[in-house]
């Protein structure tokens, strides 16, 4: 496979700089960033497991009045209850910010689903959830194998319960991922809904979001991340929100040489200043010899793995 490489260069006021350094885990005193969409993620995919086994049924409006007649009920129809205000989040795909997390957590406490474990589901139950984790294993949690019925109980009692480790940079912290797209993933589970590769490209200009290899330096104001994406690179809307989040001055360097491609963006508390792109430049030895903007601006030019 063939890699871009990127280049960040944020230059910041002293103050601003520790919260940067802590975003990107390179900071002693502040703490790690709290993966709250991974969290939100986890438990919208045990919602929609949940529903498709039939443990929580969506309930329309009158169901929903009647169901709430009595304490009884209200407590029998609480799963219920809170499935139907997440599928409305689901359907009108809500953005995940941070706002959304908080409420989907909310909604998942409500439901009480944690409670249920596996060897409290039905038969019936199992099967249908073993199918679908089956089928998004890889999609959804990365795992390569076949899994077995003791590795599907455990993803539904304790790895979807689980608090998910943060990488070094979240693409979807910066600029809040599809809940639909997430749950779709590449299964095509829903025809109408992008896949997640697709949505990806779209959103951040590269098919992966999740970035643990980083090279940072750190000299007077600034700060200089390298790191590599998989054929294309990080798309200047990530950028400019980079530098709104940030409230500092962002510039990115990215070239592909397999592809004869490289480009610069510039921004600044939330707007564009620049975007350059052009073809790269090579003398007879095959050796990179401009544009000018991308010499000695990245790791490498584009490397193969």
């Amino acid at each position: 496979m063939s890699f871009c490489a990127n280049r960040l260069v944020i230059t910041a006021t002293a103050p601003r700089m520790e919260f940067i350094k802590g975003f990107f885990g390179w900071s002693d005193s502040v703490g790690p960033v709290y993966p709250a969409h991974k969290i939100a993620l986890n438990q919208s995919l045990k919602f929609i497991l949940s529903g498709f086994a039939g443990i929580v049924k969506n309930l329309e409006i009158p169901e929903r009045q009647e169901a709430l007649s009595s304490e009884q009920k209200k407590a029998e129809m609480a799963g219920s209850l809170a499935y139907s205000s997440w599928l409305n989040l689901f359907l009108i795909n809500q953005p995940l910010t941070s706002a959304t997390c908080v409420k989907i957590n909310e909604l998942y406490q409500q439901s009480k689903l944690s409670q249920i474990k596996w060897v409290d589901l039905t038969v019936n139950q199992k099967e249908l959830i073993e199918f679908y984790l089956r089928t998004g294993s890889s999609d959804w949690f990365g795992l390569s194998k076949v899994l077995a019925s003791s590795e599907v109980a455990n993803i539904w009692d304790n790895i979807l319960e689980d608090i998910p480790m943060m990488s070094k940079l979240d693409l979807r912290s910066i600029i809040p991922t599809s809940i639909q797209s997430e749950i779709n993933a590449n299964l095509n589970l829903f025809n109408e809904i992008p896949s997640r590769h697709d949505f990806y490209i779209d959103q951040y200009g590269t098919e992966i979001v999740e970035i643990d290899s980083l090279e940072i330096q750190k000299k007077g104001f600034q700060m200089i991340i390298d790191f590599d994406t998989p054929l294309t690179q990080v798309n200047e809307q990530v950028i400019t929100e980079l530098s709104k989040l940030f409230l500092c001055t962002v510039e990115h360097y990215a070239s592909m040489q397999q592809s004869n491609y490289c480009c610069y963006v510039k921004a600044d508390n939330g707007n564009c200043l620049a975007v350059l792109d052009d073809n790269i430049e090579k003398d007879e030895q095959g050796n990179v010899i401009g544009p000018s903007f991308i010499m000695c601006n990245v790791a490498h030019y584009g490397k193969d793995d």
